[in-house]
């Protein structure tokens, strides 16, 4: 649609929904919320619980017709084993498990495991740009946000929903403050960075320290490749050793004076690598699962022994270990290889820089690093979109290459 008299062109096309679509799952957990928020005060809870519904519900139908030119029946019945494979551990799991798996049936098999789907179609720049944009409009809101409700959201719960939740974009933001050098970039990066120190918590420290490593290592081109990534390597996790010294030996007098925050209360009072438990979840599982190593116990089996440690059925907290305790030492160990294998095939194969940068990104933050540390690939939507991202890189690598040699025989 065309402007007479003007140049302004507003197409909309199944790509540009799909672009939409990308960015609303994107910041769901960021923006979209406070949209929500915003709209129960201005037009009321009935109204806005009927937006959130139709609103996704048209992006989705809008952007099927160019999704479905990338998406192959492989993908589909990837998917419809996938969720065989949940619907039969609720079926026949002892009835805590069944009754977790029911209550999650909704999220993880409609709202979470799609996106591999929508992972498999993020292929060129336009669309990785327009989910830069939201990012760094996500950080200056937060920013923005926690200047006005910190007070009011104390709780070491709110601190890690909402540092995870901001994650991905500051990794994003710093991983093109480092490529462009921007200043918006850098200025976001900053913002996000003082975002995680007042308001985060240990594990997304971690990964901006990981997004940088990952961009050095992975990313940036080198004259002399080996000794660049070595140089790279050491310099990055000596400073963040170093910073890690100076927060625990001096966090109690920065507590004191200006900064009383969860990290640096955690650094100077417990040290960094302080479990808060996870340690005693973790062997939990591993004890039992040595005993019967090769059992497939099913999806989600791990929240019985987790259990004990609470009314709320807690996780392993560690990827790797849910997937051995889930499917035993030989299917565990495949589903591992096969994550693994798809990661690094990725990153490896994948031709668009841009695409590569949010494969970095994910893998930094949520759709791979937090699950070595805390929540459950059931319920983290990133895991997904990574895995989805992945093979479609790796399937555009392969059509480029076959392409080529189709070339070469003419």
């Amino acid at each position: 649609m065309r402007h007479r008299g003007t140049n302004f062109k507003l197409e909309v096309t199944s790509k540009n929904i799909f672009d939409a679509l990308c960015s609303y799952m994107w910041t769901r957990y960021i923006i979209v919320l406070f949209v929500i928020i915003v709209l129960n005060r201005v037009i009321g809870h009935e109204v806005t619980n009927v937006l959130i519904i139709v609103v996704p519900s048209l992006l989705v139908i809008g952007a099927i017709p160019y999704m479905l030119k990338k998406l192959k029946m492989r993908d589909i019945l990837a998917y419809l084993g996938f969720a065989a494979v949940y619907i039969l551990s609720m079926m026949f799991s002892e009835y805590r498990v069944s009754e977790y798996l029911s209550e999650n049936l909704f999220d993880t098999l409609i709202r979470f495991a799609p996106l591999y789907f929508l992972g498999i179609c993020i292929r060129d720049e336009e669309t990785v740009k327009k989910m830069h944009t939201v990012s760094i409009v996500s950080i200056f809101i937060n920013v923005l946000f926690i200047i006005v409700a910190s007070p009011f959201l104390n709780e070491e719960t709110d601190q890690m929903s909402f540092s995870y939740y901001i994650l991905p974009h500051i990794c994003l933001a710093l991983f093109y403050a480092a490529k462009d050098k921007k200043m918006i970039d850098v200025a976001a990066a900053f913002a996000g960075f003082i975002c995680i120190i007042v308001f985060g918590t240990r594990g997304p420290l971690l990964a901006l320290a990981l997004i940088f490593l990952f961009y050095f290592l992975f990313y940036k081109k080198y004259k002399h490749r080996i000794v660049g990534r070595i140089l790279a390597l050491v310099i990055i996790v000596g400073f963040y050793f170093l910073a890690l010294w100076f927060l625990f030996f001096y966090g109690a007098s920065l507590s004191k004076l200006v900064l009383r925050t969860n990290i640096i209360n955690n650094l100077s009072i417990e040290g960094f690598f302080f479990d808060n438990g996870r340690f005693d979840i973790a062997e939990s599982v591993w004890k039992r699962l040595v005993m019967d190593p090769f059992a497939i116990r099913g999806l989600a089996a791990d929240r019985v022994l987790t259990n004990s440690y609470g009314e709320v059925f807690h996780y392993s907290h560690n990827l790797f270990l849910e997937l051995l305790y889930s499917f035993g030492a030989i299917g565990g160990g495949l589903a591992i290889f096969n994550c693994v294998f798809v990661y690094i095939r990725g990153i490896v194969k994948c031709g668009n820089r841009a695409v590569k940068g949010v494969i970095l990104t994910l893998l930094a933050s949520t759709g791979f690093f937090k699950l070595m540390i805390s929540s459950s690939f059931l319920l983290e939507p990133s895991f997904f979109l990574l895995i989805g991202i992945c093979v479609g890189s790796a399937r555009i690598a392969k059509k480029e290459t076959d392409d080529e040699t189709r070339l070469l025989h003419i």
